[in-house]
C-alpha cells in the first residue's frame, strides 16, 4: 500500500535532502535547512520506492520486489499532477523518472539498474535472474 511523502530520506551521504513535501511550501527567498529524520523513522536497512501505479517499469520494479517477499515502503509520484517535476523528486532522479529506490546511502532511478540491485543485495530464493545476467547492467 503507497504511503505519502512524510519521511525526509537524510541517509544519503552523498547530498543533502530537505523535507520532501515542505519544499513546495516554502519561500523562495527562505534558506531551507536540511531537517534530519529520526533513526526510528528510517531505518538503515529499510527500502523505499518512489513509483507511479500505472507505471510499467514501476510495476516491473513493485513485482520483483513482491517476488522477493521484501518489506519496503512505497510512496507514490503523481505524474498526471507533474510531481515528478517537483524539486523534492528531482533531488532524487534529475531524469525526472520513475521508478526510483532508496536503500542504504544508495539511490537508484533506471528500472533495470534497480532490479539488478534487487537481485544481488538480496541473495538466496526466489532468485528471479539467471546466473549470467547478474550484474548485465554497470
Amino acid at each position: 500500500m503507497a504511503t505519502p511523502n512524510n519521511l525526509t530520506p537524510t541517509n544519503c551521504s552523498w547530498w543533502p535532502i530537505s523535507a520532501l513535501e515542505s519544499d513546495a511550501a516554502r519561500p523562495v527567498e527562505a534558506p531551507a535547512a536540511p531537517e534530519a529524520a529520526s533513526p526510528a523513522h528510517w531505518p538503515k536497512e529499510s527500502l523505499v520506492l518512489y513509483h507511479w501505479t500505472q507505471s510499467f517499469s514501476s510495476q516491473k520494479v513493485r513485482l520483483v520486489i513482491a517476488e522477493k517477499g521484501l518489506a519496503c515502503e512505497e510512496r507514490d509520484v503523481s505524474l498526471p499532477q507533474s510531481e515528478h517535476k517537483e524539486p523534492w523528486f528531482m533531488r532524487l532522479n534529475l531524469g525526472e523518472e520513475v521508478p526510483v529506490i532508496i536503500h542504504r546511502d544508495n539511490i537508484i532511478s533506471d528500472y533495470d539498474q534497480i532490479i539488478d540491485y534487487v537481485e544481488r543485495t538480496f541473495t538466496g530464493d526466489p532468485q528471479l535472474s539467471p546466473q549470467g545476467q547478474l550484474g548485465r547492467v554497470q
